[in-house]
């Protein structure tokens, strides 16, 4: 029961973090085909994005848990349901697809980025205060140095993320 309320709160600070970058997708989100997010890359990179927050915010997640995790943010973001999001992870992922792996190598960047030359884990040694503070003002926090690295998210976002979603939007609408 513990490990779901793990899952709970990992799922809020991804989908806080996440929220700059997928928050300029609102506006589009009647426009975008819902299997779009379905794309194996975009998989992959919420898939591991959210690996990565659990892993820093609160250790090991069991398998459960962690699919918990995954499946809300992914239908948090895209409004699709959760079990079809599940199923598609895992597939992907026993499937070893290369878009899968390259969206998970694309997330990796995009938190290292994040972290980068942070030092430390944040604030008061909290690893969340720093992801936090990132998502509320990424270049005042220190942690996020300069608008190039700024840039630099949202170039990484843009790469593994909206170019799958934006090559699938129905233009009719």
């Amino acid at each position: 029961m513990l490990d779901f309320w793990k899952a709970r709160q990992v799922k809020t600070t991804a989908i806080d973090l996440l929220a700059p970058f997928a928050g300029k997708r609102d506006r589009d989100k009647a426009l975008i085909e819902p299997d779009a997010w379905l794309h194996p890359h975009v998989v992959g990179f919420l898939a591991m994005f959210v690996t990565a927050v659990a892993r820093r915010r609160v250790g090991r997640l069991g398998q459960s848990a962690l699919g918990d995790a995954q499946t809300g943010v992914l239908a948090a973001l895209s409004g699709l349901g959760p079990d079809l999001i599940g199923e598609e992870v895992l597939l992907l992922s026993a499937q070893r697809h290369p878009a899968f792996e390259e969206g998970c190598r694309g997330a990796l960047a995009f938190f290292r980025t994040i972290f980068r030359d942070t030092g430390s884990d944040g604030p008061d040694g909290d690893p969340m205060i720093a992801l936090l503070a990132i998502a509320k003002a990424p270049i005042q926090t220190g942690l996020i140095r300069s608008e190039h690295d700024q840039a630099l998210l949202a170039e990484i976002w843009a790469e593994h993320v909206d170019a799958y979603l934006s090559a699938r939007m129905n233009r009719s609408n």
